[in-house]
């Protein structure tokens, strides 16, 4: 009996769901176990003003360390395993950051990462004068 070309599509539909379907699954059960076995800490702010400049700063130094609890595993004097464990703490603070989902902590991070002597690009420069 020859099969259409819609039983065919269906066919070959159902085959390619069912494989990403389990692949899929694989890779949700690997990052779950991932998840669980990675190290958290709660950092509670509801004491803090995130209006204000200390509120801010206070917020950003408690997250700071409470991503140095996390990233302790890492920490090491080889530079390999310094590497891996700065690249730890930007990633949790930067994660925190994003979940605390604050525009004032966002912008207080992005100075942060950027450096205080950051210059704009826009800030006008004057090369000499008489």
């Amino acid at each position: 009996m020859p099969i259409s070309h819609r039983s065919l599509v269906r066919t070959i539909a159902m085959v390619m769901f069912a494989g990403v379907s389990s692949l899929l699954l694989t890779e949700l059960s690997t990052a779950a176990a991932n998840d669980e076995a990675a190290p958290s800490v709660t950092v509670r702010y509801h004491d803090l003003n995130l209006n204000s400049p200390q509120g801010v700063a206070s917020l950003y130094g408690r997250i700071r360390g409470a991503a140095e609890q996390v990233c302790r595993s890492m920490e090491s004097r080889d530079l390999t395993r310094k590497a891996e464990w700065q690249q730890c703490f930007n990633h949790a603070v930067a994660d925190a950051v994003r979940t605390v989902n604050n525009a004032p902590l966002s912008a207080y991070h992005w100075q942060r990462i950027r450096g205080w002597k950051h210059r704009d690009i826009e800030t006008p420069t004057t090369v000499a004068s008489r």
